[in-house]
C-alpha cells in the first residue's frame, strides 16, 4: 500500500502541470449560463413582439385604425364590416328623415323642418321589396307606397347587382358611372373638388351619396362605398365623432361642389347613420333613424340592427 502510494505521488509530481482552474471554470460556466439566459430572453421577446404585432394586425382588421384622410398623407385602414347578415327571405329595412334648415324651409324659414320621411324594405335574395315616403315640405299631403315583386326593386340609380364589393374595383366602376355617358350622366367636367382630379372626386362623392340612400343597395355594397369614400383625396376622418343626434360614429367630411359634406357611419356595420350638406343658414341633414333586418314588408320590427336607433331630431345649427 505504501509503495503504491509513493508511486502515485511520484507519478503526479512527474505529470505536466494541470491547466484546469476551478475559478476560471466557474467563470466560464457563469458566462455560458448568462449567454443562454440572454438568448432565451431575446427569443422570448421576439415571440412576444410577434404575438403583439399579430394581435395588433388582428385588432386593426376588426376595428377602425386611427388616422385621417389622404390629404394628410395616409389613408385610414378599416377592416371588414360586421353584423350585415340578412337571412334568406328577410328584408333590409331603413327608415330615414330629411331635415332642412334656412330660408328654403317653407313652413318656418330659419328653423329646422322635417322635409321628407322615407322607409325601404329590400330582399337581397330576390330583389323584391317595398318603398314608402311622405313629402311634408311644411304642408300636409303627398307621399307614396309601392311594393315590388321579385327582381323589380330597382332604385333611381338602376341595377346595382354588378357593382363589386372590393373597394378598389368599386372605385373604378364608380368613375365609369359618373363619367360622361355613364349610368349617372352629369356635367362631370364642371364639378369642383379637392386634389388634382377634383372633378373626379366630386363625381365620386355625389355617386357614393346617392348609392348610400338607395334601398336596393345591399349592406355589403354600402360598406364597400364607405371604404371608397374614406380613401378619396381631401377626405378627413374622425373616428371618435358623434352624429347630429348624439350617436357614436365615424365621421367623414369632404368639400366638393362648393359645399361641405359630413357623413357619419356606424363603426361596426359601416352603414350610413346621418349626412349633412352645407352649413349655417343653408343646411340639409338626413338622419337614418333605424336600419336593420325585418321578416316581412309589412313589419318594422327589427330582428337585428345595423346601428343604434335615433330617438331625437337634430338640433338647429
Amino acid at each position: 500500500m505504501t509503495e503504491l502510494h509513493d508511486d502515485l505521488v511520484r507519478a503526479r509530481r512527474a505529470a505536466p502541470p494541470s491547466t484546469l482552474d476551478l475559478e476560471r471554470l466557474h467563470a466560464r460556466w457563469d458566462r455560458r449560463q448568462s449567454r443562454r439566459r440572454v438568448g432565451a430572453l431575446v427569443v422570448a421577446l421576439s415571440i412576444g413582439i410577434a404575438v403583439v404585432g399579430g394581435a395588433m394586425v388582428a385588432f386593426r382588421s376588426s376595428s377602425p385604425a386611427q388616422g385621417i384622410g389622404p390629404a394628410d398623407g395616409a389613408v385610414p385602414h378599416f377592416g371588414p364590416a360586421v353584423g350585415l347578415r340578412v337571412p334568406n327571405g328577410d328584408y333590409v329595412y331603413t327608415e330615414a328623415s330629411d331635415y332642412l334648415f334656412g330660408p328654403d324651409w317653407v313652413a318656418h324659414p330659419g328653423v329646422w323642418g322635417e322635409l321628407y320621411q322615407h322607409a325601404t324594405w329590400f330582399s337581397p335574395a330576390d330583389a323584391s321589396g317595398r318603398e314608402t315616403g311622405t313629402a311634408n315640405y311644411g304642408v300636409p299631403g303627398g307621399g307614396n307606397d309601392v311594393t315590388y315583386g321579385p327582381g323589380d326593386y330597382v332604385g333611381d340609380t338602376g341595377d346595382l347587382s354588378y357593382l363589386s364589393l372590393d373597394p378598389t374595383t368599386l372605385a373604378e366602376q364608380l368613375r365609369v358611372r359618373t363619367a360622361p355617358n355613364g349610368a349617372s350622366p352629369e356635367p362631370y367636367q364642371d364639378w369642383a373638388g379637392p386634389g388634382p382630379d377634383g372633378h373626379v372626386t366630386a363625381g365620386l362623392v355625389r355617386a357614393i351619396g346617392e348609392l348610400l340612400l338607395d334601398g336596393n343597395a345591399t349592406p355589403e355594397l354600402k360598406a364597400a362605398l364607405f371604404h371608397v369614400l374614406v380613401g378619396l383625396d381631401g377626405a378627413v376622418v374622425d373616428e371618435t365623432a358623434t352624429d347630429p343626434v348624439g350617436r357614436p360614429a365615424v365621421e367623414v367630411s369632404i368639400d366638393t361642389e362648393g359645399r361641405l359634406h359630413h357623413l357619419w357611419f356606424d363603426a361596426v356595420s359601416q352603414q350610413l347613420m346621418a349626412r349633412t350638406d352645407g352649413s349655417g343658414a343653408d343646411q340639409e341633414t338626413l338622419i337614418m333613424q333605424r336600419a336593420g333586418v325585418v321578416a316581412a314588408t309589412d313589419s318594422t320590427k327589427l330582428t337585428s340592427r345595423f346601428m343604434p336607433d335615433a330617438t331625437t331630431a337634430p338640433s338647429a345649427p
